[in-house]
């Protein structure tokens, strides 16, 4: 499991506040890298592409984690939320 989705867990199910407030701000932060690489692509010129054509190794790294993390968020909410939905 990634420390994306542990810190998303934990930030969900602490006891203690404070921690929770920390797990969040990690989570913010993931979301916050990876609207830097969306909009990175989404305002490039075309000369400024040519960088992210090329490959990059460490970037593509990057954007994997990014995607994967960004999966496991989606799964999770939408767990919860069915799950929520079939509590009520």
């Amino acid at each position: 499991m990634s420390s994306f989705v542990s810190d998303l867990l934990l930030a969900t199910e602490s006891c203690k506040e404070e921690d929770r407030k920390d797990k969040i701000n990690v989570i913010k932060k993931e979301i916050s890298k990876l609207k830097d690489v969306i909009n990175e692509f989404t305002t490039a010129k075309n000369d400024e592409l040519e960088m992210f054509i090329v490959p990059n190794e460490k970037l593509v790294e990057e954007c994997d984690e990014l995607i994967s993390n960004m999966q496991c968020l989606r799964g999770y909410i939408k767990n919860t939320v069915t799950t929520f939905l079939q509590n009520l």
